[in-house]
């Protein structure tokens, strides 16, 4: 087995290190914008009901404004929860990038070496030829002389 196909199966692995953290990369973006999404919901609902609450404040009674107000701050730790879990989903996406970055950046690498391996090898036998060509030249060069 030659260098290159030592390198060709190395490229082979990385390759598919590669795909599997760009998966992982893509899953962990779409989980991050649907979170974002949800949050957004939330800030837009939360602001609409605040927004009702205050209007409907001025005609409910006492134990109407209690509810609301309770409801409120339980929105508003939803909203809070979420910003919570959309925090940890960009670290998720951050730390997933690096990999695949990493993960990238070696596939490129054992590429670059194969290139230059099968570069010094075509070098390697091209000078072999070119000395077995000398070698002949050489040896017809002598019986002529002879």
């Amino acid at each position: 087995m030659t260098r290159a196909t030592r390198i060709e199966r190395i490229i082979a692995i990385k390759r598919l290190d590669e795909l599997l953290a760009t998966r992982q990369l893509v899953s962990a973006r779409r989980k991050l914008t649907e979170g974002q999404q949800l949050q957004g919901e939330l800030i837009n609902y939360c602001d609409h009901y605040n927004h009702r609450s205050q209007q409907l404040t001025q005609r409910v009674d006492a134990g109407s404004i209690q509810r609301e107000r309770k409801f409120s701050e339980q929105l508003g730790k939803a909203v809070e929860q979420q910003q919570s879990v959309v925090e940890s989903q960009r670290q998720k996406v951050s730390e997933t990038n690096q990999r695949w970055l990493l993960r990238r950046t070696q596939s490129l690498a054992t590429e670059t070496l194969l290139k230059n391996v099968q570069k010094a090898d075509a070098l390697q036998t091209e000078k072999i030829s070119a000395k077995e060509a000398d070698e002949l030249a050489q040896r017809i060069a002598q019986r002529k002389s002879r």
